[in-house]
């Protein structure tokens, strides 16, 4: 009986370092993040980021907007006929006198919205 526990005992010891691997291999694949839905995106996003229209403007007047507490409406010449007229959320960052004539970056072919009053 003893030789009999000899001769199973290499066989066991050859099966639990496999189901140590494949569990390990389990634990890892759970462990691993799911790839998040912009990384998709990012894979091929190159036809989206080439669809911006960026376009250095320069501020040429801004104001504080009447009625929102955090919001700068400002005109932005971007070398067109008349200058864009655009609102901002910047008033928390920016004083009104360093917006003026300060070059910025702007989206220009976004849909234009009204910004508490204000077409943006």
């Amino acid at each position: 009986a003893v030789e009999e526990t000899k001769a199973t005992e290499p066989e066991e010891t050859k099966q639990q370092p496999k189901q140590k691997k494949q569990k390990k291999q389990k634990q890892q694949k759970a462990a691993a993040p799911a790839p998040a839905a912009g990384a998709a995106a990012a894979a091929g996003g190159d036809e989206v980021i080439t669809q911006l229209d960026i376009r250095v403007g320069r501020i040429v007047r801004a104001w504080v907007h009447e009625e929102a507490d955090k919001l700068y409406c400002e005109e932005i010449d971007v070398g067109e006929e008349t200058p864009r007229n655009i609102a901002s959320g910047l008033r928390p960052h920016y004083q009104l006198e360093d917006m003026q004539n300060r070059r910025v970056l702007v989206m220009a072919n976004l849909k234009a919205k009204n910004l508490v009053g204000f077409k943006s």
